[in-house]
């Protein structure tokens, strides 16, 4: 429940905030992961609910220390969970396994629709804007980023 409200809060300050290039994306990611745990709550999935929010905050742990090395473990960190285990153990889990073992109900439907729409905004994210200038992280930490990009182009030169 106080992942949902971060959440809300999340959604409705987008509103105020300086306007990113990726505003209704994460405005439609936002609202899915609210859904998702509504549903995860309502409708007993606990457990993949809970294995969602951990996927998903576990790169969050970077971006407070976004320098050097940091950056690299950000994105690897990122795009493993959310493009690798994602999919190929929650999702699958949830379309494959799970009808498998337990009856399947409407909400159950939507809950999977949901996963996989935010699986499709993960891969959107990463094909057509780029991880750092999605996230702009060039304004918000302009030393690290930039003394990291100095860094591997001085290095790749030599």
């Amino acid at each position: 429940m106080v992942s949902s409200a971060f959440y809300w809060s999340l959604t409705i300050s987008q509103f105020w905030d300086v306007r990113r290039k990726d505003f209704w994306q994460m405005f439609i990611h936002h609202i899915a992961t609210i859904a998702l745990l509504s549903f995860s709550w309502v409708c007993n999935l606990h457990r993949i609910g809970t294995l969602v929010l951990l996927l998903h905050d576990c790169a969050d742990i970077f971006v407070e220390r976004l320098c050097d090395t940091s950056f690299l473990a950000l994105i690897v960190v990122w795009i493993s969970t959310r493009v690798g285990i994602y999919p190929f153990y929650i999702i699958w889990s949830t379309s494959v396994r799970a009808p498998e073992l337990v009856p399947m109900f409407p909400a159950y439907y939507i809950f999977n629709s949901l996963l996989c729409l935010l699986l499709v905004l993960h891969i959107e994210k990463i094909n057509h804007s780029g991880l750092t200038t999605t996230w702009n992280l060039d304004l918000v930490y302009p030393n690290c980023i930039g003394s990291y990009r100095q860094h591997t182009s001085h290095s790749l030169v030599n």
